[in-house]
């Protein structure tokens, strides 16, 4: 009963299956794409990936030096002039240290005109004063030296008492005379090599004030071309270093560039001024003409722009220089689809290439084309 009943289920499968294959003709609905695919418009060319970015390049400005953001001047969208300020850093400690360092300059100035005044009354007259007071000290010591040699001769005092008062003499002598020697040169005004060291030490003041004034001015960034602010990253209360990456990007978008990187192996092939189109997928088919600019001769790593698991970040490219069209509705940043026409290959023959090698003078030997392989020679 068991085994009847399995092999009529089996028959009976067998004919449903049988039955749906031959009626399952129905060919399923062809769905339409989301966008036309890519097709290189030159019959001979290059396809590559470019980035559009600004006619001065995409310029990243960052601060001179760390602190905290007291002020932005700008937003996004925002035009600017060349040194119009886009954001100001606090300023207090530097603004501290300038007064100081002009304080400096007063005080230098001020004992410089000392120096070049001289003499001064006030310095001269208690010299004068000294002077006069040690002559008549001078001339007591004098008569009490007579008077004690007089006595000497009489035998009233000793010759120590006498020695005594004639060193009192030569000692008043020499106060004299030092009394004088300084009140000359008070008249003698400034000498020559102190008016050269006050000048140097102020011109050393000056010059450390104007290095503290240039950082002042370095705290206040200002925008280095005529363009528009395409970004910005920090707010008034943040803080920022020259080292935490780019604070605004500017960029001058009145004329859009396209920089292509061409595959190194690609790169023999390009041409300058050749023809080439940027084709936008999205949202509808769109070209845009382009016009070589320059191909910049250094050949530099590929970096990732279509992000595609494809795509080979491993490889060297060379960078072309294109000018959209005026018109063009791109942003900065954003990628695009370019091809550049080349010249034709008109000879694939590797015959042909050795006649063309032996007509520029290179001879070969019948041997070298084509090359056997596992032969050495």
């Amino acid at each position: 009963m068991i085994k009847t009943a399995t092999v009529s289920l089996a028959l009976l499968g067998a004919a449903v299956g049988t039955w749906t294959a031959k009626t399952s003709t129905t060919r399923p609905r062809d769905l339409p794409l989301d966008c036309p695919p890519a097709i290189n418009p030159f019959r001979e060319g290059i396809a590559a990936s470019g980035i559009v970015e600004a006619a001065s390049t995409n310029i990243d400005v960052a601060s001179h030096e760390q602190g905290v953001v007291t002020e932005v001047f700008v937003a996004v969208n925002d035009r600017v002039r060349k040194g119009d300020p886009l954001f100001r850093l606090d300023t207090r400690h530097v603004e501290a240290e300038l007064e100081r360092a002009q304080a400096a300059v007063e005080l230098r100035k001020r004992e410089l005109v000392r120096l070049l005044t001289r003499p001064h009354e006030e310095d001269v007259a208690p010299l004068r004063v000294e002077v006069q007071c040690i002559l008549p000290q001078l001339a007591k010591v004098r008569d009490d030296l007579k008077r004690f040699a007089k006595l000497h001769k009489r035998g009233a005092v000793t010759d120590a008492e006498v020695l005594q008062k004639k060193w009192s003499v030569e000692e008043w002598h020499a106060r004299l005379e030092q009394a004088k020697a300084r009140l000359a040169r008070a008249l003698c005004g400034a000498w020559r090599e102190e008016v050269s060291v006050a000048e140097q030490e102020l011109q050393l003041a000056r010059a450390e004030a104007q290095v503290i004034q240039s950082r002042l001015e370095r705290l206040t960034i200002r925008s280095p071309i005529d363009g528009m602010v395409l970004k910005h990253y920090v707010q008034s209360g943040e803080y920022t270093s020259g080292n935490s990456g780019p604070v605004m990007v500017l960029g001058d978008i009145s004329v859009l560039h396209l920089r292509v990187q061409v595959d190194e192996d690609d790169a023999a092939s390009l041409q300058s001024g050749a023809p080439a189109i940027a084709i936008v997928t999205a949202n509808g088919r769109r070209q845009f003409e382009l016009r070589m600019l320059r191909i910049e001769p250094l050949s530099i790593p590929k970096t990732q722009l279509t992000r595609a698991n494809t795509e080979l970040v491993d490889t060297r490219v060379v960078e072309v220089v294109f000018e959209l069209e005026t018109g063009a509705n791109l942003y900065p940043g954003q990628i695009v689809d370019t091809y550049i026409e080349t010249a034709p290959n008109t000879s694939t023959d590797p015959t042909d290439a050795v006649a063309q090698s032996e007509q520029r003078g290179i001879r070969s030997t019948p041997s070298a084309w084509p090359p056997r392989r596992g032969i050495r020679e």
